[in-house]
């Protein structure tokens, strides 16, 4: 059971300061060194004049986009020169635009620089980037975005989805035997891949270079370049050796084909790869069987681009969605995928389902609260939304710190309690909810008091279940007293930060509770002891060996 979030079509701005900015602090490694960018850069500059002249024409840190950006960087060593119109480096994404790069400096191979001059670009232009915009870092997961423009020449376009990605070195000294591998291990799951690439008129040109070679027209050169293509595709999955299905083989031949149009006429030429399920890489690195690679990758060769998002009307999502149907277009317009970007709408879409228990769009609402913290003080919803982000944040979503403290600051000490044991009461009818009851009242029938501060810790973490500070104050307090130093730690923060007004704590409604729980605890009729009135939810009783209880 989830409390929804009130949030109106059009709300209105949050009181100045009610909930700070998600981003507020920094982040990741990256949002603490950015602002310091200029300097390294000055340095780079500094060392980079004893080899060339590096010139630029301004530099700074963006504080809105937290972006390194420098522009007009020129590079110029006798007869090189390099210009780049702006740099901009951050940590999702890196741009260089307007770059300009004179080759005839440059010691290239004679049919390259005979390609440049035919096509007129021997000084090459374009832009360059590369985003990891989308990813996880927690989890390792990364959205990889490669572009490539380069003018009248050629672009080019790869995307990754890969998620657990890491490169792990060898360990010889774990395995005295001899038998680990001298290679790195790629280990990550590939969950989507694509390239694309866009012909401006590089491939006409290099069959002509290479072709005169040859003494052959640029048309007869392509060709001989369709037929050796083919011929390549063919014996790689032919059914010489018996090895792969006719199944495979008829692809390979529509594979054949495909290339053999495009170089024909070069214009867009596209590779998707749209496993059916995600591929582990270190089984990719392994040297699988062709056939049930093919399989694992499904990949698919193209002339066309590969389908987008279907674009829809601003006003096309019917009030009454419900189910699935409701969750989808929640995601597009909070996510902004093919309709301009209405967080608030997808919010209201998102809030009937999240309050049913649907754990997608449960955590589309807190992804939009996540983006636009602002809506969940909206038209005074703040406790309500504090449940839901408990919820949410007790069932694995990750959710900046600062918006859970934002909004419970901007609440008050005593709602955010009332909703903190609001969540608890809604949480506890669960399985799970049920399950951590029975772990309460054991470990204090046992005077277990590691475990009573691993639950105080529990409660302030809020990660396995919902954040209560009261409760993490109370059990902290009991599990203090019977001598456990992490709890008697979490005791003397937990203090101190109310003191400080770093946290509103009330303090004695969490007394209330710790003498509850010590009176179950000394009591020896533990089965009759009640429980404290104001604890939010029936306190644990502790259980005889018949029967735990309820």
């Amino acid at each position: 059971m989830l409390t929804s979030v009130a949030v109106p079509a059009a709300p209105a701005p949050a009181p100045a300061g009610a909930v700070p900015h998600v981003d507020a602090a920094p982040q990741t490694l990256a949002d603490l060194l950015m602002p310091y960018a200029p300097y390294l850069f000055d340095l780079a500059v500094l060392s980079g004049r004893n080899f060339a002249e590096v010139t630029y024409a301004s530099r700074r840190y963006d504080p809105v986009t937290r972006d390194f950006v420098a522009t007009g960087v020129a590079i110029h060593r006798d007869a090189f020169s390099a210009t780049i119109a702006r740099i901009r480096i951050g940590g999702g994404v890196q741009r260089l635009e307007g770059v300009a790069v004179d080759t005839r400096a440059l010691p290239l191979d004679p049919a390259v620089r005979q390609t440049l001059q035919k096509l007129g670009r021997e000084t090459v232009t374009g832009d360059v980037s590369l985003s990891s915009a989308g990813g996880n870092a927690a989890a390792a997961d990364y959205r990889l975005d490669l572009g490539l423009q380069l003018d009248g020449i050629a672009d080019l376009a790869v995307s990754l989805d890969v998620a657990g990605f890491h490169i792990l070195m060898p360990l010889h000294e774990a395995d005295p035997a001899g038998g680990a591998s001298d290679e790195p291990v790629v280990a990550g799951r590939l969950q989507s891949g694509r390239i694309a690439y866009d012909d401006k008129g590089l491939l006409p040109a290099v069959f002509e270079v290479y072709g005169a070679q040859q003494g052959l027209s640029g048309t007869q050169f392509a060709g001989m370049a369709s037929m050796l293509a083919t011929a390549g595709i063919a014996g790689a999955f032919g059914d010489a050796a018996g090895k792969v299905s006719p199944a495979l083989q008829a692809r390979a031949q529509g594979w054949a084909s495909t290339l053999q149009t495009f170089i024909a006429h070069p214009s867009h030429l596209e590779v998707t790869l749209a496993p059916p399920e995600p591929v582990e890489l270190s089984w990719l690195q392994g040297e699988p069987d062709v056939e049930a690679a093919i399989a694992a990758l499904n990949p698919q060769v193209g002339l066309e681009a590969a389908p987008s998002v279907p674009l829809v009307a601003a006003d096309s999502f019917p009030a009454a969605a419900s189910g699935s149907e409701a969750v989808a277009a929640a995601r597009q317009l909070i996510e902004g995928v093919g309709v301009p970007q209405d967080v608030a709408r997808g919010l209201e879409l998102a809030l009937p389902e999240a309050a049913k228990g649907d754990n997608a769009a449960l955590r589309l609402v807190s992804d939009a609260l996540s983006r636009q913290p602002a809506l969940a003080v909206a038209d005074g919803a703040g406790q309500r939304s504090y449940v839901t982000l408990l919820l949410a944040h007790a069932d694995g979503v990750a959710l900046p710190e600062d918006l859970l403290s934002g909004l419970r600051a901007s609440i008050g000490g005593e709602a955010a309690a009332a909703a903190e044991d609001e969540a608890l009461d809604a949480w506890m009818k669960t399985d799970a909810g049920q399950a951590h009851r029975r772990q309460e009242a054991e470990a204090l029938a046992a005077r277990n008091w590691s475990t009573i501060g691993k639950l105080a810790f529990a409660y302030y973490e809020g990660d396995a279940v919902p954040r209560n500070l009261t409760r993490a104050y109370g059990w902290s307090l009991i599990a203090a007293a019977g001598g456990d130093a992490a709890a008697t730690a979490l005791r003397d923060d937990l203090n101190q930060a109310a003191s400080d007004g770093r946290i509103d704590l009330p303090v004695t409604r969490a007394r209330v509770i710790a003498n509850g729980l010590w009176a179950l605890i000394l009591k020896q009729d533990a089965a009759v002891a009640p429980a404290p009135a104001d604890a939010g939810h029936a306190e644990p009783q502790a259980p005889t060996p018949a029967a735990p209880a309820q």
